[in-house]
C-alpha cells in the first residue's frame, strides 16, 4: 500500500471511522482494497490508531478536572477511583422496605379498611 494510501488510513482509523468508512475513503482517493483485505491486512493498525485517539480526550478530560471543573471531577471520581454517591445506595436500599410499609399501612374511612 502507497504511504499516501496508509496515512489516509491512519487519519480516518484515528477518527474512529469504521471499516466500512475506510474502505469508502481510500476507494474515494484512488486506491482499490477490498474490505476484507483491508481488515485482514491492517486491523491491528486500525485498532491502534483508534486507541491512541482516545489519549487527546482524556487529556482534556484530565486537565478540565485539574483546572477545577466540579463536575468533571465527580465524573472522573466515579469512573477512574471507583467513589459512587452514599445517599442514592442509601435510598435504594431502603426502598423495598418502605415499599413493604405502604401495603401494611391502613385507614378506616366509612366503615370500610383501605390499604396504601
Amino acid at each position: 500500500m502507497p504511504r499516501e494510501a496508509q496515512a489516509l488510513l491512519e487519519t480516518l482509523a484515528s477518527y474512529h471511522c469504521s471499516a466500512e468508512e475506510i474502505h469508502a475513503g481510500l476507494e474515494a482517493a484512488g486506491y482499490s482494497i477490498g474490505l476484507r483485505t483491508l481488515w485482514r491486512s491492517f486491523g491491528t493498525l486500525i485498532k491502534r490508531q483508534r486507541d491512541a485517539a482516545k489519549a487527546s480526550p482524556r487529556r482534556a478530560q484530565w486537565q478540565t478536572a485539574l483546572d477545577g471543573n466540579v463536575t468533571m471531577l465527580i465524573w472522573l471520581g466515579k469512573q477512574e477511583l471507583g467513589q459512587r454517591d452514599r445517599e442514592r445506595e442509601k435510598y435504594w436500599a431502603d426502598a423495598p422496605q418502605q415499599e413493604e410499609e405502604r401495603v401494611v399501612q391502613y385507614t378506616v374511612l366509612f366503615g370500610k379498611r383501605i390499604e396504601f
